[in-house]
């Protein structure tokens, strides 16, 4: 059975409901599965920015997106880009 795990990034995440539903997400067709891991969250709320890492287990990065700046966003999430963006 081939197994696919792919990465997603959240743009306002809010307090992480989104988050928490990609994390028990998993499809599957034929002999093929896939799952999601969540490898961050962005948003300007500090309390939301800490619900979400509480309720996700992921980091946060808590800036207002009309100041996020390329470098940060590249910074943020890792030498591997995300499969997905999740808005």
């Amino acid at each position: 059975m081939a197994e696919h795990r792919y990465r997603i990034l959240h743009f306002f995440c809010g307090m992480g409901g989104k988050g928490l539903g990609a994390k028990e997400a998993a499809a599957a067709f034929g002999d093929h599965t896939a799952t999601f891991e969540t490898i961050g969250g962005i948003d300007f709320d500090a309390q939301a920015c800490a619900d979400f890492e509480m309720l996700v287990g992921a980091p946060t990065l808590c800036i207002d997106v009309h100041q996020l700046e390329p470098e940060q966003l590249r910074a943020f999430a890792g030498d591997q880009a995300p499969d997905a963006i999740m808005m």
